[in-house]
């Protein structure tokens, strides 16, 4: 089973992570260095791994999780980085459409949820 990195631990992304792992789904949750955000996921026994690290670049799905705004610039610094072609969740197209993501990181492959 493909496991899901979840970027982000808002309120949204708190909700998934909880539900999907409650339900059994293999996930993990990824965060900047040094985010606080890391005391959370550990005090919810979530599996974390740091945006960036290798590991991270060898990501299959992600649920990108963020603000509309920070989607672009995320994409901008690390959709190149990717070993494969991964699977990138959105739970609301307001910066997929806005920023034509999909025609500006073609490696990636979009989907609206």
């Amino acid at each position: 089973m493909m496991q899901l990195t979840i970027i982000g631990f808002g309120n949204q992304a708190r909700s998934w992570a909880l539900n999907l792992r409650d339900s059994g789904f293999p996930i993990r949750v990824a965060l900047r260095r040094g985010s606080p955000s890391f005391t959370e996921v550990n005090k919810e026994k979530l599996p974390s791994i740091e945006i960036g690290s290798e590991e991270f670049y060898h990501s299959e799905a992600l649920a990108l999780l963020i603000p509309d705004d920070g989607q672009k610039n995320f994409l901008e610094s690390h959709a190149e980085k990717f070993a494969n072609s991964p699977l990138v969740l959105y739970a609301h197209g307001f910066a997929l459409s806005r920023f034509h993501l999909e025609k500006r990181f073609p490696s990636i492959r979009h989907v609206l949820f």
